[in-house]
């Protein structure tokens, strides 16, 4: 498998990185549930593309409603055009369109930031690191399901730090030969400091301790500046996926 293939959207990858509470697993598509908590984790996403998708659209719509939620679609940006098209009919909304990115260990570039902040590292999801997080992300409602999520696959926690606490957010988690970058977030008074890129940094670090070959990230399309950071530290756009909520 190429490396952008292991970092497809319908890769296992992103799944395994961002566990929801439930899964119910077929060949061509999985349901996932998480009490509502973030759209990765309580979506249909298909696995192979569907020429006549009314029997995937009942069933996830079955799925969802036992469970009090919205029907949420994960649509890969290349070969589901049929089931895109088929939802927008139904009056499904387009949401969230996000961007995949990779890059090999070797051709990351962490800037001279990397040394001058300091950040630490943790296996645990401390409270000052997950209260960064949820205050930048904004995911405060369903706080105690993202902590479970973070927590259900072992990852490293990298907190960057001023005089005043942690005030920007990384997680890495290593899959095989290969890492998911997520969790990036700074507090809007920390920015323009250098800390993303001494996440970034910091995360490759101990990537490369751990022989890892690729790190993997997901970008919102329309977060240009944090496009143009990771794209300046070497890791290059190769997929992305869109929702349709209904």
């Amino acid at each position: 498998m190429t490396l952008s293939a292991a970092f497809a959207t319908t890769s296992p990858l992103w799944a395994r990185s961002w566990l929801s509470a439930e899964y119910v697993v077929d060949d061509d598509f999985v349901l996932r549930s998480s009490f509502g908590a973030t759209k990765r984790a309580n979506s249909v996403l298909p696995l192979r593309p569907e020429e006549e998708p009314e029997h995937l659209v009942q069933r996830a719509e079955e799925f969802f409603a036992a469970r009090d939620l919205p029907t949420v679609f994960q649509i890969p940006s290349q070969g589901f055009e049929v089931l895109d098209g088929y939802l927008a009919a139904q009056g499904f909304d387009s949401v969230g369109r996000t961007v995949i990115a990779y890059a090999p260990t070797a051709s990351v570039s962490a800037g001279a930031e990397h040394a001058r902040v300091r950040v630490s590292r943790s296996v645990e999801c401390a409270a000052d690191w997950f209260d960064c997080y949820v205050g930048v992300d904004g995911r405060a409602e369903y706080a105690a399901e993202v902590k479970l999520i973070l927590e259900r696959t072992p990852s490293l926690y990298l907190s960057a730090a001023l005089p005043s606490g942690v005030a920007g957010t990384a997680r890495l988690t290593v899959i095989d030969d290969v890492a998911v970058l997520s969790c990036m977030a700074v507090r809007p008074e920390a920015r323009r400091q250098g800390i993303a890129r001494a996440l970034i940094g910091a995360a490759l670090d101990a990537a490369q301790e751990r022989d890892v070959v690729a790190i993997g990230l997901q970008i919102v399309e329309s977060n240009t500046p944090a496009r143009a950071l990771y794209a300046a530290a070497g890791f290059a756009e190769v997929d992305g996926y869109h929702y349709r909520v209904r």
